[in-house]
């Protein structure tokens, strides 16, 4: 019972020692004030709420992206390369797209196909209001018409 308590004691000393009232927060790092500084030049912003959902609206959405009939081709449906299991993309560096065989990351190569020159970006930013396209944004917006790809 003495070995106990006075283990219990030793333990709350310990526990007690690493408190400070005087200790302040931590200063940020260097790496912290280099975030800070480069979201600041680049305007990036936090993420607002999501907008409301109108059910009728995500069936609609839903049966779009999953429907072949919008495809060039008829064969492949938006959610071909925009998996939703992959966060809206394939999990692929390189696009597989037309005459491929598969969904997401197992997606492979038809005969005598090549892999797409860009990948299949995901589609989140666009339910978040964020209409860009390409890595550096260069397409933004869809107001003036659809856009063709050079593939």
């Amino acid at each position: 019972m003495t070995r106990t308590l006075s283990t219990i004691c030793l333990g709350l000393v310990a526990l007690g020692a690493g408190c400070d009232r005087r200790s302040s927060p931590a200063e940020p790092t260097s790496i912290d004030a280099a975030l800070r500084r480069d979201l600041a030049r680049w305007g990036v912003i936090p993420i607002g709420p999501m907008p409301a959902q109108d059910p009728a609206l995500v069936a609609l959405g839903r049966a779009l992206m999953f429907d072949k009939i919008l495809s060039g081709n008829r064969d492949i449906s938006c959610a071909t390369c925009h998996q939703p299991s992959e966060h809206a993309g394939d999990g692929l560096s390189l696009a597989v797209g037309t005459g491929g065989t598969g969904l997401g990351p197992s997606r492979t190569l038809g005969p005598g196909r090549q892999f797409v020159p860009r990948n299949a970006p995901s589609l989140v930013n666009g339910g978040l209001g964020l209409f860009y396209l390409f890595w550096d944004g260069r397409i933004s917006g869809f107001q003036s018409g659809p856009r063709c790809s050079p593939w």
